[in-house]
């Protein structure tokens, strides 16, 4: 069994990011001529994903009108928050229909590249031979600015 599922965070206001984020969601923000959304999404389907939720805010409408010119090969679902709902609450509302099928939530903050596909193999194994949900946690040693404190944090170097 594979995963089908994948739901990405996308409605943040994005500001760490400003100035680049005034008029522009972050989501949609381009390295090397691909958005962040983008990589997040061709991710998704490179591991066989076919059905993606997209939870969205700020600046909703140009991330609704990049999926729409896309025409990306998948089933998307925008889930629009009037009220920016936190993680869980947007993972809640976006996910509604998946009933009770596995998934995954990313978020666009990573430059998803295709060389992420074996994490997600690793992930989705973990789940599937626990049957529990499971994080993917990044070495702050390993990342372009290790100041940044993120949002989880481990005490022990030998986890």
């Amino acid at each position: 069994m594979n995963i089908k599922y994948g739901m990405i965070l996308a409605a943040g206001l994005g500001k760490r990011m400003q100035p680049l984020t005034l008029k522009i969601p972050k989501p949609l923000l381009e390295i090397n001529n691909s958005t962040l959304l983008e990589r997040a999404i061709n991710l998704l389907i490179s591991h066989g994903v076919y059905e993606i939720s997209i939870n969205v805010h700020y600046l909703s409408n140009q991330i609704k009108s990049f999926i729409n010119r896309k025409k990306f090969q998948v089933k998307i679902t925008i889930s629009n928050e009037e009220k920016l709902l936190d993680t869980g609450g947007g993972v809640l509302k976006g996910t509604q229909n998946f009933s009770d099928k596995p998934f995954f939530v990313i978020n666009p903050d990573t430059v998803w590249r295709k060389d992420y596909l074996e994490e997600m193999k690793n992930l989705e194994k973990i789940y599937l031979k626990n049957n529990k949900p499971t994080l993917l946690l990044v070495n702050k040693k390993l990342s372009i600015d290790p100041s940044f404190k993120g949002d989880f944090n481990l005490k022990n170097e030998n986890i």
